[in-house]
């Protein structure tokens, strides 16, 4: 009796042994959950907060300008969800996007969205929920969160322009961000988006210098004395005075501080501090 062709082993196709290699990958395939502050990613992509821009970017766009930026730095993982951190209170509701509403800067100088983001970072790491998380954030507060997550085994890596990816450079401007992207498994290079911020009047060397000197003649003797005694084991600002200085400024423009301002009031407040030659020339407040 004839067989069938198909029960016929020596009629069989042979098997493609990429195929299921192929197979075998995509099933493996590694989760990303990324972590954004809505500010920090508008200056990165050159977008207003909340413009009518950022909100079509935050589509379908997004997810694939993130997956893109990850891939090109050797990580091949799907982006499951992201968690978008922001201030505004209108934002609309995208698939695939959960919305932290955090206070302004103004308002709190970061401190709810240091919260929020090291609260979720803390607990995706916790219940192993991927293997990669992706965040958008210069703010250092993080560092610990970070460092508590890689602990737990998930990798860490920090969305950042092309400018910040050179660590050397950084640390000379801005050590306390160059210090939360080192401890990151990867630095994710975005490249920017059509588009740009206004000016600000505080970018103006004269304008930022105003501004210093106005917070350091508000501050007391004993205050000047302490920051003066933390210069020397900081590259930068110390961090109160830090903290300090942005949340004043911010109150001051009605808004939060973008990144070059922030490096400018950094360089500014630290030459001010390292050029007082005496006591009897330090700035006097005038009240």
């Amino acid at each position: 009796m004839r067989q069938a062709s198909g029960d016929n082993p020596s009629t069989m196709p042979p098997r493609d042994p990429s195929a299921s290699s192929s197979a075998v990958r995509l099933a493996h395939r590694e989760t990303c959950i990324a972590l954004l502050d809505a500010h920090f990613l508008a200056w990165l992509q050159g977008q207003d907060e909340g413009s009518s821009h950022q909100n079509a970017l935050r589509g379908e766009g997004l997810s694939a300008w993130l997956t893109g930026s990850l891939a090109d730095e050797g990580v091949q993982a799907d982006l499951v969800r992201i968690y978008w951190y922001t201030s505004q209170p209108d934002t609309p509701a995208i698939n695939g996007q959960v919305v932290r509403l955090v206070l302004p800067e103004a308002a709190d100088a970061g401190a709810s969205l240091v919260q929020a983001m090291a609260r979720d970072l803390t607990q995706l790491a916790e219940h192993r929920a991927c293997a990669h998380l992706l965040l958008a954030s210069d703010d250092d507060r993080l560092l610990t969160a970070v460092d508590a997550a890689q602990l737990r085994g998930a990798q860490v890596h920090l969305l950042v322009d092309e400018k910040a990816a050179d660590l050397a450079a950084l640390s000379r401007t801005d050590a306390a961000w160059a210090a939360l992207l080192r401890q990151a498994d990867r630095r994710i290079v975005g490249r920017a988006v059509v588009g740009g911020t206004p000016a600000s009047p505080l970018m103006a060397a004269t304008g930022m210098q105003a501004a210093v000197q106005v917070w350091w003649a508000s501050l007391s003797d004993l205050h000047r004395d302490e920051l003066l005694a933390q210069l020397p084991r900081n590259r930068g600002l110390p961090q109160e005075a830090d903290r300090q200085l942005l949340l004043r400024l911010s109150q001051q423009l009605g808004r939060s501080l973008e990144l070059p301002e922030r490096k400018l009031m950094r360089e500014t407040a630290r030459a001010l501090l390292e050029n007082l030659p005496s006591r009897q020339d330090l700035p006097e407040d005038d009240s």
